[in-house]
């Protein structure tokens, strides 16, 4: 994990542990990925010399919202404090694109370890850091 910067399901969820409302995009979307899944999926393709323009992340494409409602009901925090927010709304010097997710049909039919759906990366995670 990284020292300073969080991941958005854990800054969720840490936001909403201490009952802090949040601006959450609702018109950004994403592919949210779990790390050791896409790790296992490198290791797949070196070893099987798989070469090619290949789009690994997560399977599902969803909004930043919807994931932060996911990661509520998860674990069962208040979803009130979600605040909808638009990207234009948003003061950012960076532009930044309102769907960065990834087609991952083609992975799907070429790799024995599938990219993990939203559930199950969130799953795992959950787990993992006992959120």
């Amino acid at each position: 994990m990284h020292p300073t910067k969080k991941s958005c399901p854990i800054w969720v969820a840490s936001n909403l542990k201490d009952n802090n409302e949040i601006k959450v995009l609702v018109d950004q979307f994403t592919s949210p990925t779990y790390v050791p899944n896409l790790s296992r999926m490198l290791i797949e393709i070196a070893k099987r010399q798989i070469t090619g323009i290949i789009h690994l992340s997560g399977a599902t494409r969803i909004s930043r919202y919807e994931m932060a409602e996911l990661v509520a009901d998860t674990l069962k925090l208040d979803k009130k404090l979600l605040i909808p927010t638009n990207i234009d709304d948003m003061k950012w010097i960076a532009k930044r694109p309102k769907d960065s997710s990834l087609d991952v049909s083609h992975v799907n039919s070429i790799l024995h370890e599938k990219p993990f759906i939203i559930e199950q990366g969130l799953d795992n995670l959950v787990k993992e850091l006992r959120l």
